[in-house]
């Protein structure tokens, strides 16, 4: 529910060195899964549809990775045949594909790596989907040599699916941290009911993507009657392709456990009005704006990038 800071590697500069550092991790096998690739599309894409190399391929912005993957996906390769007992199995087009842009082999564990390295310019605090888990890194002593080693606390989710193009599999900006639930547990090869074009504007490593302006949460009164029980719920408002996307993780469903806390906000704001605000300043001597960054702490959700932050802010505004 929330777009992973690139841009804050371009104000530092960083962004060249940021894919120059993800390339190495294929250099050494990069000509051979070149040539591989060629083979690949000089059989099964004869009208050129797909004209990038894997190079390109690697740190292709996500706009470009949507218009890659339709093409792909319009070339109707098959993904299964039958076997000589008459099963489905994977079909050769994709099983090389998959041997060419092999994640699981070795580059899962380098490239997990390579975004605890970043984390911390990156900003990776809580899931990208959700921001109802941390996906933190965090440090711990190596037991055979004593030094300080890195380890982090999230999965990397392909968000155009690997299993369904294999060719994004390697793609830098295709992967976003998350929690093991919103990954392994409803996304996993899935995809939001949208349209092609839509992809880029729910996907956190789109620069199209703007979930703070188009997701409101609120706090509701459900209504009494014979099939509704009373009482306060949580709401996510939206509209498409946003609430494709609130449906799909099952956010309402998800931030419904949390209503407890949506009252407390919602209390905390009644007690604490700006008249009040304003009077308990002026009794402090601080300024208004310093005592009600102490009763709501939203800045240093905001800052730091905690859980529930989007949640809190949305709920202490409306």
């Amino acid at each position: 529910m929330k777009r992973i800071k690139y841009e804050l590697l371009k104000k530092t500069g960083d962004e060249k060195t940021f894919e120059d550092e993800y390339k190495a991790i294929f250099d050494k096998k990069l000509p051979d899964k070149e040539k591989e690739w060629t083979t690949w599309k000089n059989t099964n894409d004869p009208t050129v549809t797909l004209k990038e190399s894997i190079e390109e391929l690697l740190t292709a912005d996500f706009h470009h990775l949507v218009g890659f993957y339709k093409r792909f996906r319009d070339l109707k390769v098959p993904e299964t045949q039958k076997d000589k007992n008459g099963k489905d199995v994977k079909s050769d087009e994709f099983e090389k594909l998959e041997e060419i842009f092999n994640y699981t082999n070795g580059y899962d564990v380098k490239i997990a790596d390579f975004f605890v390295q970043w984390a911390e310019k990156l900003e990776i605090r809580s899931c990208y989907y959700c921001e109802m888990a941390y996906v933190n890194t965090y440090t711990l002593i190596d037991k055979d040599n004593g030094n300080l080693v890195e380890r982090r606390q999230f999965d990397l989710d392909h968000f155009l699916p690997k299993g369904k193009c294999p060719c994004v599999g390697l793609s830098l900006y295709n992967f976003v941290p998350s929690c093991q639930v919103c990954n392994s547990r409803i996304k996993l090869d899935n995809m939001p009911d949208v349209e092609y074009d839509e992809y880029e504007y729910i996907s956190p490593t789109s620069v199209n993507a703007k979930f703070d302006e188009n997701i409101t949460v609120r706090l509701r009164l459900r209504p009494t009657g014979q099939y509704l029980l009373a009482g306060r719920y949580i709401y996510l408002k939206a509209q498409r392709p946003y609430r494709q996307y609130v449906d799909f993780f099952r956010l309402n469903e998800r931030y419904s456990f949390h209503r407890s806390e949506a009252e407390r906000l919602k209390n905390l704001k009644d007690r604490y009005p700006k008249s009040n605000i304003r009077k308990i300043a002026k009794l402090l001597g601080y300024r208004e704006k310093v005592v009600k960054e102490d009763i709501f702490n939203l800045h240093f959700l905001k800052e730091k990038g905690r859980c529930f932050e989007k949640f809190t802010r949305d709920l202490l505004e409306e």
